[in-house]
């Protein structure tokens, strides 16, 4: 399955699967990541697409990553 991380705007996301009609967003939890997304997006694959972000103050407790405020790239963003 493709995936594909990226951000939008400041906001950390993933893109699983094949290019397709259908998008689902998915939207973890408090204390969620956005890699949560997979099982789900193994589920609809090849039908669908899954979409999945973090929101600022979700992903940090889990990993242990500092909280994100607007404007600032996530901790483990590629450079």
């Amino acid at each position: 399955m493709t995936t594909e991380q990226f951000f939008i705007e400041n906001t950390p996301a993933v893109l699983y699967g094949e290019p397709s009609d259908t998008l689902w967003l998915f939207v973890h939890g408090q204390f969620g990541r956005k890699e949560e997304a997979l099982p789900f997006a193994e589920i609809v694959a090849p039908d669908a697409q899954v979409l999945s972000i973090d929101l600022p103050n979700h992903a940090h407790a889990k990993t242990g990553m500092r909280n994100l405020h607007h404007g600032q790239p996530h901790p483990n963003s590629p450079a």
